[in-house]
């Protein structure tokens, strides 16, 4: 994910202030703590986990 020039996994993984990404709406709208982005970006998706995903889509 890291190396793929389109993502945007660094501008989320990195500290710095980037306006790229608005990682504050992220973390208002979501709850969501990006202190734990880079472990939980590198968990492997149950097949049940990903069934539900997109069975949702």
């Amino acid at each position: 994910m890291e190396d793929w020039p389109y993502s945007s996994f660094k501008y989320y993984a990195d500290d710095s202030d980037d306006q790229l990404c608005n990682k504050q709406l992220l973390i208002e709208l979501t709850g969501y703590d990006l202190s734990t982005f880079k472990r939980d970006s590198c968990k492997e998706i149950e097949d049940n986990q990903l069934l539900s995903i997109l069975l949702h889509c």
